[in-house]
């Protein structure tokens, strides 16, 4: 624009229609990132589409003064073609000055919210720190385990769901209290030491809840075991393992029916084991089972 006949009405006329294209495709392709930066923007380019403008105005008021200067004129059409320059110019002003304004405004606002941001961030940052020092470093406890007991808690858990949260828990119980937690796969050795050397000797039963934790057999029957021996249990959702209350009180009130579509060999063994103790209804697992985990 600036080599179209410089000092022109077309150079000005080229300028004002270039700019209003401008305005329009920043308006719509919103080019930056930054919704703060996009409103700028328009900004910058509103405020140069009002100068030229007033320019254009401006150039157009030079000629109508002299047509007004020679008389050419009536006094009708004086009155509709003439302007006072002095007070487009207080109107281009003012409009410059309404532009600086909302913008240093705008500009304020962004670093109040940048401000905000980084704040936010950092005190995210400073309590993810303080998390991870607190799992390094967690507080301890001295577990005193009860007599005749091994383990301070029994990790039943659904390998493929939370096996790596169990082994990480294990660990952080043992730094914690001192005292080893029970986990299936570090200390099976033998099926059948399960109960007898697992879940007998530890305080607590503790349960990773997953969804699909209460369909395998040997959880169930590390829960009937803890059950019958008045060992506590101690129901602990997993993050993303999808269990929920109501699913489990659904599950083990009509174990037959629901293992049908979950696990259809998982009743056969529980029956089995339990049936040595002299257990032959299901409705008294599922009775001995709800209510000592507080389901009924």
């Amino acid at each position: 624009c600036v080599l179209i006949r410089p000092g022109s009405t077309v150079q000005l006329i080229t300028g004002f229609v270039f700019s209003l294209v401008v305005l329009l495709f920043t308006s719509i392709a919103e080019p930056f990132q930054n919704n703060s930066h996009i409103k700028f923007s328009l900004l910058c380019n509103f405020s140069l589409v009002m100068v030229l403008f007033f320019s254009l105005v401006l150039k157009m008021g030079v000629l109508s003064e002299d047509v007004e200067d020679s008389d050419l004129l009536s006094d009708e059409l004086q009155a509709a073609y003439t302007f006072d320059a002095a007070v487009l110019s207080v109107a281009l002003i003012c409009t410059l000055l309404a532009s600086v304004i909302v913008a240093s405004v705008l500009a304020v606002y962004q670093v109040y919210q940048s401000t905000r941001a980084a704040a936010r961030s950092a005190a995210v940052e400073r309590e993810a720190s303080i998390a991870r020092g607190r799992l390094t470093h967690p507080p301890t406890h001295d577990w005193e385990l009860c007599k005749g007991n091994r383990y301070c808690m029994f990790l039943s858990h659904f390998k493929v769901e939370a096996g790596s949260d169990a082994r990480y828990l294990s660990d952080l119980i043992k730094r914690k209290t001192g005292c080893t937690a029970y986990l299936d796969s570090n200390n099976l050795i033998d099926l059948r030491t399960l109960f007898n050397e697992g879940v007998h000797k530890s305080d607590v039963l503790v349960i990773l809840a997953t969804k699909g934790v209460l369909t395998r057999p040997w959880c169930l029957l590390e829960m009937w075991e803890a059950a019958v021996n008045q060992i506590p249990i101690v129901l602990f959702p997993v993050v993303g393992g999808d269990w929920t209350q109501d699913d489990a009180r659904t599950l083990l009130s009509d174990l037959v029916g629901q293992m049908q579509t979950r696990n259809p060999t998982c009743m056969a063994e529980v029956m089995a084991h339990v049936g040595t103790q002299g257990v032959t209804d299901v409705r008294e697992v599922e009775d001995v089972l709800l209510a000592h985990i507080g389901l009924v």
